[in-house]
């Protein structure tokens, strides 16, 4: 078990190191809304993968498994990698922060001030999780907070700090 997953994990590592440099020089030549549409459809279709591969994630000891249950890691990563990525492409594009440029002041001051609107938005969307509690909210909430921390914060830290 553990040297199948060692083996595997290394394939996939050295596959990544290879393919990477490639797959990157293509995706930047890619326009902004195709680059979404990917992004998308691949975080959605790992989100589905893990839903039909694993319909009773987290719950299979029990003697009844819940299906589609909150439990599900896969949505979890599925709603980053939606929300970061979407982020992260629009970021790069319009926002362009660079804290880099920013002294030790300001640097403290957006960590505190992100660390806060992290806080704020994951415990925000946690409490009414009660609500819905299942893999497919799990998914959104973890791709509004992707999505909020990638894009929304530095967006607010640019015109916060007036970085040209």
């Amino acid at each position: 078990d553990v040297i199948g997953g060692f083996s595997i994990g290394l394939v996939v590592l050295l596959l990544f190191i290879y393919l990477e440099p490639y797959g990157t020089k293509q995706f930047n030549a890619l326009n902004l809304p195709v680059k979404l549409i990917v992004i998308v459809v691949a975080s959605i279709g790992l989100f589905l993968l893990g839903i039909f591969l694993f319909p009773t994630s987290g719950t299979v000891l029990l003697p009844v498994p819940d299906a589609f249950n909150d439990s599900g890691k896969f949505s979890q990563v599925g709603g980053i990698f939606l929300g970061f990525g979407i982020a992260y492409v629009l970021e790069n594009e319009y926002v362009k922060y660079e804290p880099s440029k920013l002294d030790l002041k300001w640097k403290i001051i957006n960590l505190a001030i992100g660390m806060v609107i992290l806080f704020v938005v994951y415990f925000g969307l946690e409490a009414i999780k009660g609500v819905f509690d299942s893999v497919f909210y799990r998914f959104a909430r973890y791709a509004i907070i992707g999505f909020i921390l990638g894009y929304v914060v530095p967006l607010l830290f640019v015109k916060l700090n007036k970085i040209p």
